[in-house]
């Protein structure tokens, strides 16, 4: 993306007649076609605009593999995990609360259970039933409970845990 964004302030820098670019790139995981790759530009001249649009959507489509993501399988991913040094963050793109998933996936969470992780940090899950049952038995006491996976299959059945 940093070439294709290289190219439109190139296109602003040497044709005085460009205002204004945005490209913008999308969100391949919606189930929105409108949600695809944009560009714009403003111009005081129709041409100039018409110019840099098709050479950045250029740009864009001949780069299109390389937004494709490395998806790793969640258990490769721990276990690369487990090599490196410091901060890692694994992100289920599966379950993404932003693409329009339920957000109670547990796959990770079971994953990292299992392999005794120590020090991990689920960022969320969305469970209001867990969350009232918490709230309902209040603060310091223990409880059993099944967190998660409550809306579909996909990302994990409902998680046990005390």
């Amino acid at each position: 993306m940093g070439a294709v964004l290289a190219a439109a302030e190139e296109h602003a820098r040497a044709d005085e007649r460009i205002v204004t670019w945005s490209v913008c790139p999308g969100f391949a995981r919606s189930d929105n076609a409108a949600t695809g790759a944009h560009i714009y530009v403003v111009a005081t001249d129709p041409e100039a605009a018409d110019v840099a649009v098709e050479d950045l959507a250029g740009r864009l489509w001949a780069a299109r593999r390389d937004f494709l993501p490395d998806l790793v399988d969640p258990a490769a991913a721990i276990a690369r995990a487990r090599g490196c040094d410091g901060l890692v963050v694994i992100s289920d793109q599966g379950d993404n609360l932003g693409g329009g998933a339920s957000g109670d996936g547990t796959t990770l969470l079971a994953l990292l259970t299992e392999a005794r992780w120590r020090g991990a940090v689920v960022a969320a899950l969305h469970d209001p039933d867990a969350v009232a049952a918490c709230v309902d038995i209040g603060v310091g006491a223990r409880l059993h409970l099944a967190l998660g996976g409550r809306t579909d299959d996909r990302h994990g059945p409902p998680f046990e845990t005390t």
